[in-house]
């Protein structure tokens, strides 16, 4: 007689936070979303960790609605109808590590409102109805890493505004309508290293705006109004890896303007109105390795504009005005050579394709040069000549000039009769098969 032996695994899936070095059994996920609610469910079971009440249309929290969650590390309220956050909304979650009420309807928030979350390290009110803030909303968070405030409406910043969060490591303000921002804002920020105001109103940055936030490593302030790069603003930020100046009205930078921040390593002025560069603005950036500079007004880029920057990797040049672009541009009078091996973007000029792109061609057959690509390219777009329109940059190869006089060899497959009437449209260049020439 055959026996059927049938043994049946049952697996548990785990849900882990690596960043927390937190994990999750399904049973302990409460998903209430999406139900309708107006009120905050009182059978939703003690031992959930992670709670999602998540579009419904609750609007107010009655104290003691959590009191049994004391597990309770995740709560999300996101896309309800919350206007005032009351103190006595959140006792009972104790051990809770992030809030998120974003896209609510958050207009106020009273004094000390979340000094029951002690251990709280994130806090999302981003795409609420904030129009102003103050120290005390935030009493209490004395764990707090990440603080979430953008799109919402604040226009001035206090004095002293964030002055508990001595813990916050990041800070988004972006998408508000911030007009001006003093030192004293960041006072108490000592452990700041990512800072967002982008999409505001800036115009200028006052002397000493850094002072009490010098541990900054990334700063986004893209989407705003600056005109003038001084040497002033970036006073203490030694520290400073990344910063975003896209899409401002930057049309002139001072020289030495970035000469306190020896650290940077990525540099974003894309999208401003700068129309030249020149050496003496990258003073001291010994470090950087990317430098974005594609949709400006820039024309002309006069001898070792970038020899000072030896780390050089990355440099987006597209969508200027530049008419070429000459090696010693990237030359180096310490170094005594033009050594380069770098990411180029060049489309989206009107490039003349003459003697002095030559050595463009030879660096990039020899891997110095690589272009940058795009979604549309993986492999990079490469750069058009203004003056040849139907030829492709592949189907040139230049041969670098003798005495002054400029060649072009031309690799196309083409018949004898395109070949003269490329000729006749171009009379200044020759043109060669293997059999003949014309």
């Amino acid at each position: 007689m055959m026996i059927s032996l049938h043994i049946f695994a049952v697996f548990y899936a785990v849900v882990c936070h690596v960043s927390r070095d937190l994990c999750y059994y399904p049973e302990e996920i409460y998903y209430g979303n999406n139900k309708g609610l107006t009120e905050v469910p009182q059978d939703i079971p003690h031992e959930m960790k992670r709670v999602y009440l998540d579009n419904n249309n609750i609007a107010d929290i009655a104290p003691g609605s959590f009191s049994e969650l004391s597990s309770c590390v995740k709560l999300s309220l996101t896309k309800n109808q919350l206007t005032d956050i009351k103190t006595d909304m959140w006792t009972g979650l104790g051990k809770l590590h992030a809030l998120d009420i974003r896209e609510n309807k958050i207009s106020h928030i009273r004094p000390r409102a979340f000094s029951h979350l002690s251990h709280c390290q994130e806090l999302e009110l981003q795409n609420n109805k904030l129009s102003d803030i103050r120290h005390d909303m935030w009493e209490g968070l004395v764990s707090l890493e990440r603080l979430f405030l953008n799109e919402n409406s604040l226009v001035a910043l206090p004095h002293g505004a964030f002055s508990s969060l001595k813990h916050c490591v990041v800070l988004s303000l972006e998408s508000n309508k911030i007009i001006s921002i003093l030192p004293e804002t960041w006072k108490g920020l000592s452990s700041l290293q990512s800072l967002r105001i982008g999409n505001n109103f800036i115009s200028d940055i006052p002397t000493g705006m850094f002072t009490h936030i010098s541990s900054l490593t990334k700063l986004w302030m893209d989407k705003n109004n600056l005109m003038v790069l001084k040497k002033m603003m970036w006073e203490n930020l030694d520290s400073l890896k990344a910063l975003h100046l896209s899409y401002n009205s930057i049309s002139a930078i001072e020289s030495g303007a970035f000469s306190f921040l020896s650290n940077l390593t990525y540099l974003w002025l894309d999208g401003n109105r700068l129309s030249f560069v020149q050496q003496d603005m990258w003073r001291d950036l010994h470090l950087l390795e990317k430098l974005y500079l594609n949709s400006n007004a820039i024309n002309h880029l006069p001898f070792h504009t970038f020899a000072d920057l030896v780390k050089l990797q990355t440099l987006h040049l597209h969508d200027n005005e530049l008419i070429t672009l000459n090696s010693q541009t990237f030359y180096s009078s310490h170094a005594g050579n033009w050594q380069i091996k770098m990411n180029l973007s060049l489309h989206e000029n009107p490039l003349q394709c003459d003697a002095m792109l030559c050595w463009i061609k030879k660096a990039e057959m020899q891997g110095q040069v690589t272009w940058y690509g795009n979604y549309l390219s993986s492999d990079g777009v490469k750069p058009s000549c203004a003056n040849y329109p139907d030829l492709l940059w592949d189907d040139i190869t230049f041969k670098c000039p003798m005495e002054g006089v400029a060649h072009f060899i031309f690799t196309l497959a083409l018949t004898q009769e395109d070949c003269f009437l490329l000729k006749k449209k171009h009379p200044n260049i020759f043109f060669f098969s293997t059999f003949q020439s014309y």
